[in-house]
């Protein structure tokens, strides 16, 4: 079995073997395994068989680079022609992909093969299987719904690969249903056949005090927000609760509600929500990223074109001025969020150590990556293609950081997605994000090759604590769910038959 595989580059771990069959044996596959513990390693096993049988075999990536990364491996660890394996993305020329098509392997982004199918010029006639890598994404209009619809049209085998579904009950149902999902295979670092093969994590919250300057710009913005608040609910239209628990999905929420009112009653909202949802946004800003991201969201704002009604009675407001005022004083006289100063201390402290910092906001990582460096740490910025940085850029900085040339990369959620970024000894979150999926794959770039620790930086008594617990507890349920689907009970299975076809082999 798995002859095709080079066995000799590989660690055979019992639980990538095992998976691996089980995919092989049942139907349609969907394999939940946290960041960093191979699950491209169990695509290949699987695909090894297929081709072994003569069939063809793709692998679907979202991302040009993690597509990429994939062709690699797959050059690497499969006993396969070069000349049988094809890269197609969007930079590949629509006449090469057409030259390419007809080969044994195909590695592709989906949007690429979305297109080809549509346009007629590629077929999955002849494919036995194909892999859906960052599965997770095959809800709604994404390409991996249409693809996956082709799939099981011409009953082509589906292996979807995903480090979580996410942590609702609907969505995970949305995901099994796109992909026609009969076995789920899931383990946690924990499971009694992978403890064995990983390294301890130890996870650390470090937690911050506010400065005074910070507490009086969310102060002085909380009167603002409250006074819009109140004429929102002064309409009797919406309903809008405290600022202090409401959440960015009951936000948007607010907007499609009051988007979607028809005469004066939402022309009269419009401006007041859109300056609500602008402070809103402001006010996470300062509180979570400091006040340098503050004056900056407000500084982009004053630049654009044009400016929605609410947003240009915002600018104009003369509390507003005085709290940007306040805000660029304090900055000017060094009054940063604590946690850049945290930061700066924690690094200091494993200087020997390879780090990977996650950070939300693009400005504001070029901001870590300036304070680091100014304290003598060498620390450069991983960003994606909408700063304008090139895949070759990309695969440079990953390739410098692996040769040891810095020791802290600082990253957007492009370093959080499957990308081959070498095992660090910690990860620090510069805030913690509310989606579980984003953190399990934060927390995957720690502990590979050895023990690792991630921390995650919490301003008290903000939207981080919120954020972190919301994260914890999805996690939580998405196992749960999951090993509900997996070991359904009677009555479940009856109704599970009946809405998604999810059924025990």
């Amino acid at each position: 079995m798995f002859e095709l595989l080079r066995k000799e580059l590989i660690e055979e771990r019992e639980y990538q073997v095992n998976i691996a069959k089980s995919v092989l044996e049942k139907g349609n596959s969907l394999v939940v395994l946290p960041t960093g513990l191979g699950k491209t390693i169990i695509a290949l096993y699987v695909l090894s068989e297929y081709l072994q049988k003569g069939k063809r075999v793709m692998m679907l990536a979202p991302t040009k680079p993690l597509a990429t990364q994939h062709f690699n491996e797959i050059k690497k660890l499969l006993k396969i022609e070069e000349s049988e394996i094809a890269l197609l993305t969007g930079r590949v020329k629509k006449e090469k992909r057409i030259k390419e098509e007809n080969k044994k392997v195909i590695v592709a982004t989906p949007q690429t093969i979305l297109n080809d199918i549509k346009n007629g010029v590629f077929s999955l006639n002849d494919f036995g299987i194909v892999v859906f890598d960052e599965a997770h994404k095959a809800v709604g209009n994404y390409a991996y719904t249409y693809i996956a619809n082709e799939c099981l049209d011409k009953k082509i085998k589906i292996l979807g690969l995903t480090a979580s579904p996410g942590g609702e009950k609907d969505r995970i149902k949305k995901i099994i249903t796109t992909l026609g999902i009969e076995n789920i295979e899931m383990r946690t670092r924990e499971d009694p056949d992978v403890v064995k093969y990983v390294k301890n994590i130890q996870i650390k919250i470090v937690r911050v005090e506010l400065n005074e300057e910070i507490k009086k710009i969310m102060k002085d913005l909380e009167e603002i927000l409250e006074e819009k608040r109140q004429k929102l609910n002064d309409t009797g239209i919406v309903k809008v609760r405290s600022i202090k628990s409401l959440t960015k999905k009951e936000l948007l929420t607010l907007g499609n509600e009051i988007f979607s009112l028809q005469g004066n009653a939402r022309f009269g909202l419009i401006p007041i929500y859109t300056s609500f949802l602008n402070l809103m946004h402001a006010y996470e800003l300062v509180q979570s990223q400091g006040i340098g991201a503050f004056i900056d969201y407000f500084e982009k704002k004053e630049k654009e074109e044009e400016k929605s009604r609410g947003l240009r009675s915002l600018l104009k407001d003369e509390r507003m001025k005085k709290i940007i005022d306040y805000a660029k004083n304090a900055l000017s006289q060094g009054k940063e969020h604590p946690k850049l100063s945290m930061l700066v201390e924690l690094i200091k402290q494993r200087s020997s150590k390879t780090i990977i910092v996650f950070a939300q906001y693009r400005a504001q990582i070029a901001r870590i990556v300036k304070i680091l460096n100014e304290n003598g740490i060498n620390a450069r910025a991983f960003v994606g293609k909408k700063e304008g940085v090139t895949q070759e850029e990309q695969e440079k900085t990953i390739k410098e950081f692996r040769e040891g040339k810095f020791n802290v990369l600082v990253a957007t959620s492009i370093g959080e997605e499957g990308l081959d970024i070498p095992s660090v000894d910690t990860v620090i979150f510069y805030e913690p994000v509310p989606s579980e999926i984003r953190s399990i794959q934060r927390k995957g770039r720690a502990g590979r090759a050895k023990a690792g620790e991630v921390i995650v930086l919490i301003a008290r008594a903000t939207r981080d604590e919120g954020y972190f617990f919301a994260s914890s507890r999805k996690e939580e349920k998405m196992k749960k769910i999951i090993e509900e689907l997996k070991n359904p009970s009677k009555k479940t299975r009856k109704v599970q038959k009946k809405i998604f076809g999810f059924l025990e082999k």
